[in-house]
């Protein structure tokens, strides 16, 4: 995952779009809420959260949209892919882990909206804690 001079980069699926992060991600988690399903398409997200001062658009501009209060998400207008979300007055911005260019590098430590998780889902990783709502971890 990471890029040149150690920074983390991603975009989109047809490369209209470009990110990148000069600091770690904080931590990366599974979300199971049905607000994530339906926008993704995805029986889950995996999202990491990134310090938004470190984080930056370097192509493009995503379209957003507002999927619950204080919260938008960021598609690609070209390819649709799902990039981001960003809750209003947070210090960091969440994005999704599919979007990273070395994906495979991150460590996913918890599942959250475990209430909603689908029957498919569970035993996918059993080894992780489960929260009933949002619970961050701060290390990586």
């Amino acid at each position: 995952m990471q890029g040149e001079a150690g920074r983390l980069l991603g975009g989109c699926h047809c490369g209209a779009v470009r990110y990148a992060c000069t600091e770690p991600y904080r931590y990366a988690v599974h979300c199971h809420c049905s607000s994530c399903r339906r926008s993704s398409g995805a029986a889950f997200m995996t999202w990491v959260c990134l310090p938004r001062p470190a984080f930056r658009l370097t192509r493009g501009t995503p379209v957003r949209r507002a999927t619950s209060p204080g919260l938008e998400r960021a598609f690609c207008a070209a390819c649709g892919t799902q990039l981001l979300m960003d809750y209003a007055g947070s210090d960091t911005v969440d994005v999704s882990v599919g979007t990273l260019d070395n994906a495979g590098d991150v460590g996913v430590r918890d599942n959250i909206f475990v209430a909603e998780r689908l029957p498919l889902a569970k035993g996918f990783d059993a080894t992780l804690p489960s929260h009933a709502g949002f619970a961050p971890r701060q290390e990586i």
